[in-house]
C-alpha cells in the first residue's frame, strides 16, 4: 500500500515536533548520568554514572522532603480546587445568578489569568504572614487553591454547558432532587471533564516555582522547585544533582497523567463535536 506525500510529510513533521519536544528531556537525563568533569567538557562520550541520584537520597540531603512537601502541597490543591471549583461551574451554568455575582466571578477568573503572577507575590506574602503561615504547607496550598480554582471553574463551565438540560430535567420528572441530578447525573456525564481539570490543576500546584520560593524558607515546607534551585550555589552549580532532581520530578507528573491519559484526552475533547 503506498503512502502519500501528504502523510509522509505529516509524520514527519509530528516526528519533528515530538524530537524538538523531548530533546530537552533527554539532554537533562544524560546530564544527570554524568559526573561533575564530563558535565564541565560537555563531553559526549562519557561513563555513566547514578552517583547524583544517590547524592539527592544519601545522608541528611533535603530531597525527599522537598519530594514529600510537592505532593502533599499538589494533593491539597487539586482536591480542594475540584471540590469548590466543579460545583461552582455547575452553578454558574445551571443557576440564574444576578449578573453582578457571575460577572464579578468570571471576571475574577479572567483577572486571575491575566494579572502576572509576580505581581500578586508582595501582597500574598504579606497575608499568608499576617496569618502566621509563612514557611508553612497549608499556607503555599492556599495559595495554590487560588491560582488551580479559577482553572477547574473555567473548564468545568464549558463541560456543563456541552451537557443537555433534557437529561437533568429527565432527572427531575423522576423524582430527583437538585443535588441527586448534579451528583447522580451530572457528574458521571462529564467525569472525563473533572480527571482533566483536576490534572492540570495538579500540574500547576507541582511546577509552581515563584510563590513556592516566595512564601518558604525552610526544607520543611520547600517543594521541588525551590529545592533544585537551591543546587546554584555561590561558587559552585551542581549540574548533575540538579539535572537528577529534575528527572526524578517528573516521574510523578507522568505517572499522573499517564494513568489517567484516557479520561484527560476525553475531558479536552469533550464537547468538540456535536451531532
Amino acid at each position: 500500500m503506498s503512502v502519500s506525500r501528504s502523510t509522509l510529510l505529516t509524520y514527519a513533521v509530528l516526528l519533528a515536533a515530538a524530537a524538538i519536544t523531548l530533546l530537552p528531556f533527554l539532554w537533562i537525563f544524560v546530564t544527570s548520568l554524568k559526573y561533575i568533569r564530563d558535565v564541565s567538557t560537555g563531553a559526549m562520550l562519557f561513563q555513566p554514572t547514578l552517583s547524583n541520584y544517590e547524592s539527592l537520597f544519601s545522608g541528611d540531603s533535603p530531597f525527599p522532603r522537598y519530594m514529600l512537601n510537592s505532593l502533599i502541597v499538589a494533593l491539597l490543591a487539586t482536591t480542594t480546587a475540584v471540590l469548590v471549583g466543579v460545583p461552582a461551574a455547575y452553578s454558574l451554568t445551571r443557576f440564574r445568578w444576578p449578573a453582578l455575582v457571575s460577572g464579578g466571578l468570571l471576571g475574577w477568573i479572567l483577572v486571575m489569568h491575566a494579572i502576572p503572577p509576580v505581581t500578586l507575590s508582595a501582597p500574598l506574602f504579606v497575608v499568608v504572614r499576617s496569618l502566621g503561615l509563612y514557611d508553612q504547607l497549608v499556607g503555599l496550598a492556599l495559595i495554590h487553591i487560588l491560582l488551580a480554582v479559577p482553572i477547574v471553574v473555567w473548564l468545568m463551565r464549558g463541560f456543563f454547558g456541552d451537557l443537555p438540560q433534557e437529561v437533568e430535567e429527565a432527572a427531575r420528572v423522576d423524582g430527583c432532587s437538585r443535588v441527586q441530578v448534579f451528583t447522580l447525573v451530572a457528574l458521571p456525564l462529564v467525569a472525563p471533564g473533572i480527571a482533566a481539570a483536576g490534572m492540570l490543576a495538579f500540574m500547576v500546584s507541582w511546577n509552581e516555582f515563584l510563590f513556592a520560593v516566595t512564601l518558604t524558607s525552610s526544607a520543611q515546607a520547600q517543594t521541588i522547585p525551590v529545592g533544585l534551585s537551591l543546587q546554584v550555589q555561590e561558587y559552585v552549580i551542581r549540574y548533575g544533582e540538579m539535572s537528577a532532581g529534575a528527572v526524578i520530578a517528573t516521574v510523578p507528573a507522568i505517572l499522573f497523567v499517564a494513568l489517567g491519559q484516557r479520561r484527560l484526552v476525553q475531558g479536552l475533547t469533550f464537547g468538540a463535536v456535536k451531532g
